[in-house]
């Protein structure tokens, strides 16, 4: 049977805990006695590994718990301080020796049973060396039970400390409280134990120290890492190279019984230097990053280099602390950064959003910079927008003419989808082509623009009318595409229609057809809502394909591969091919938007069906040109009747979804990728609406060019 160190002092409590408060607080409430009694009492028995373990874990949650006293004794913690019941312990303790000894025991042989390697090691910080490996190893973490192991102490961290409020608690202990409680606890006679004891912590972050210093130098020495971060100098200069040696060398000198004073500030001062000029070359690697396009494994791999050199530093100012430091500050911020590192270490969505934020801003500022282009500036632009617009809709005209013919073929539904789906991608990169445009797909684009200057100019100016006036520009340029699409594509489907009775002797559409395309276009009477808050959703991540292709066609150097490539400087010579390399980086964008916008709309329905819902999409140009061919199959005198009322009101109502929920997402996600606040957005929205109210028709119409 285990030996129980606890028990060997059965006689521990000389007195109750509610005789010792007594003594101390006179105002201590009944309950807090009787818990901190059922405490003390189930010491004695807590006998295997696993019940000490779980004492402790009690112990943490005791003293969590809030409690207002008078405490006119204490110079250190006032009644409503969270340390309130750490100082009536450690009190407590210094008044009941025996239960001291008995406190002291139980923990010299938990910490003598037990292994903080991986407490040191790995707790916060990732295991896998890849985004994505480490994304599924916390999946799996989640979802699938562990085996515990009660030998490790960083189960016992996860049991005893389970959100952020308790990594708080732990910040705001004063650290003479927390230096006292170890004091008390060191003044147990077993001397030799205790020395023991303390020896083991400390060995173990020496070991954890030797261990991270191989892990980060191996990650830091990563070809791709070192391309970015060290700009082509020798390995021999690396500071991951020698960052190994150095962790040894301190960790030997925290071993050493006996060293000269110099040798540990020496180990010190080479590890501090060494840090720097790690953390210097990782922030060469962030602004390359910044410049030259992200990659999501890059990002991660730096995330974790940049840990690891900090948890090599907080251990080894545990091990050798600063002169001046208050006494057990070392033990609480070691403990502290543990605590909250632990409880990263278990988010699936901290990981997510730590390692695709980059990537985010720099999508967004792809697609921000393409928002350019939609933006006009004076009256010859937004004429010029207008028949870019009118292009756009006769061009669409065709594609929904195409999407009756696909739509009546009555295909099986992977055909049907995927018919649908080349359907629209290849008109939308025809009228990127062409240089036309369709207003649906600039809302993403121009928010992501509006972000852009937010961050910029920071709003913090008094004047913001340069940020009013965009917004000014951005909504006249809009809506000079919204009526070049609208005002061609009713005209042009009625056209088509036109020539199609000339030739065939019947409309296009069947009445039955035409019936049902006008009655799906009731804005009350069918999901025409619903359909069109869909597509603003499928406009928006259409965008962000195109930003992130843009993104990769930077990272990936794709406009030099090209410049270079052997056979295509062979076949169009070398200007040619740098020509070929800048035209495929300032289009793959673009195109990148198209064809995913093509499949995302083409394959809406029959990914609906396979789940058994209806799920269409309801474009306001598409709809447009389709309630035209509805409208010519019915006869001009259709338009009176209530129904085409209610499916032209449906119009209006799917193009207002479309923009907003579009506009609406991008601009949400662009501000949080470049952190802008939401008081500058709410400054920006009141600049917004006095400009609105005295230049009204400046967010209609350009004023005259000068």
């Amino acid at each position: 049977m285990t030996a129980n160190p606890a028990r060997d002092v059965a006689a521990s409590v000389e007195a109750t805990a509610a005789d010792v408060l007594q003594g101390l607080v006179p105002t201590a409430p009944g309950r807090l006695a009787a818990s901190l009694d059922q405490l003390l009492e189930s010491l004695t028995r807590a006998s295997s590994l696993s019940e000490r373990g779980d004492w402790l874990v009690a112990l943490v949650r005791w003293l969590r718990e809030p409690e207002e006293m008078s405490l006119s004794t204490s110079a250190t913690v006032s009644g409503r301080s969270p340390a309130a019941r750490l100082w009536l312990f450690v009190e407590c303790l210094r008044r009941a020796p025996k239960t001291r000894d008995a406190v002291a025991a139980l923990l010299r042989s938990f910490l003598d049973e037990t292994s903080a390697q991986r407490l040191f090691v790995e707790t916060g910080l990732p295991r896998a060396n890849r985004f994505f490996a480490e994304l599924s190893n916390r999946v799996a973490r989640r979802l699938l039970p562990t085996v515990p192991d009660e030998r490790d102490l960083a189960e016992l961290l996860a049991r005893a400390f389970t959100s952020s409020a308790d990594a708080d608690w732990l910040d705001q202990l004063p650290p003479v409280l927390v230096y006292e409680l170890f004091a008390v606890l060191a003044a147990s006679p077993a001397r030799a134990a205790a020395t023991a004891a303390d020896r083991r912590p400390r060995e173990e972050m020496a070991d954890a120290l030797v261990v991270l210093g191989v892990r980060a130098g191996a990650v830091g020495l990563d070809f791709d890492l070192r391309q970015i971060a060290e700009g082509g100098k020798p390995v021999r200069s690396s500071p991951f190279l020698q960052l190994p040696r150095v962790c040894e060398r301190l960790a030997k000198a925290s071993r050493a019984t006996t060293s000269e004073p110099e040798e540990p500030q020496q180990a010190c001062e080479a590890l501090e230097a060494c840090l720097e000029q790690a953390r210097s070359e990782l922030e060469t690697a962030h602004a390359h990053l910044e410049e030259h396009g992200v990659s999501v494994d890059l990002v991660f791999r730096l995330d974790l280099l940049r840990r690891q050199l900090d948890r090599i530093g907080l251990l080894a100012r545990r091990l050798f602390p600063k002169a001046g430091e208050a006494p057990g500050a070392g033990v609480q911020q070691l403990l502290g950064e543990l605590v909250r590192a632990e409880l990263r270490d278990r988010s699936v969505g901290a990981l997510v959003q730590r390692n695709l934020k980059l990537l985010a801003r720099k999508v967004i500022e792809r697609t921000g910079d393409s928002g350019e282009h939609y933006i006009t500036h004076t009256r010859a632009q937004w004429r010029d927008m207008l028949r870019r617009g009118a292009g756009g809709g006769l061009l669409t005209s065709i594609t929904a003419l195409l999407k009756f013919v696909v739509s009546g073929a009555h295909l099986a539904p992977f055909f049907e989808g995927l018919l649908a789906s080349l359907n629209y991608a290849v008109s939308f990169v025809t009228l990127q082509a062409l240089g036309c445009t369709l207003a649906t797909k600039q809302p993403a684009m121009t928010a992501a623009a509006l972000a852009g200057a937010l961050k910029q100019e920071r709003v913090q100016d008094e004047d913001l009318g340069p940020l009013a006036e965009l917004t000014a520009r951005i909504s006249r340029s809009q809506l000079a595409a919204a009526i070049g699409n609208l005002a061609l594509v009713i005209p042009a489907a009625a056209l088509i229609n036109f020539a199609w009775e000339r030739l065939s002797g019947h409309s296009f559409l069947v009445e039955a057809k035409a019936t049902q395309t006008i009655a799906s276009l009731d804005p009350l009477g069918s999901g025409t809502v619903f359909f069109a808050i869909w597509t603003g959703v499928l406009l928006w991540a259409g965008s962000l394909v195109g930003g992130w292709m843009e993104n990769w066609a930077v990272y990936h150097r794709l406009p030099e591969a090209l410049a270079h490539h052997r056979t295509l400087r062979r076949l169009l010579g070398p200007t040619r091919s740098k020509r070929l390399g800048r035209a495929v980086l300032h289009g793959i964008g673009g195109v990148g938007t198209s064809v995913a916008l093509g499949f995302l709309l083409g394959s809406s329905q029959v990914f609906g069906s396979f789940f058994g819902f209806a799920l269409e999409v309801r474009h306001v140009t598409l709809s447009a040109g389709t309630l035209a061919f509805a409208g010519s199959a019915q006869g001009w005198q259709c338009l009176k009747t209530p129904e085409m009322l209610r499916a032209m009101a449906g119009i209006g109502v799917v193009g207002c979804f479309n923009f907003g929920v579009s506009f609406l997402l991008a601009l949400s996600v662009a501000l949080r990728a470049r952190e802008v606040r939401l008081r500058d957005l709410w400054r920006l929205a009141k600049a917004f609406a006095l400009r609105f109210v005295r230049q009204p028709w400046s967010f209609f119409v350009p004023p005259r060019d000068p």
